[in-house]
């Protein structure tokens, strides 16, 4: 899975945790 950077989140990395976590289901 990926990981957060500790201090922020970017957009895209959003995106692409719930495109791994609905194409994995």
């Amino acid at each position: 899975m990926l990981q957060a950077t500790g201090c922020c989140k970017s957009t895209i990395g959003v995106v692409v945790e719930l495109w791994v976590h609905y194409s994995t289901q």
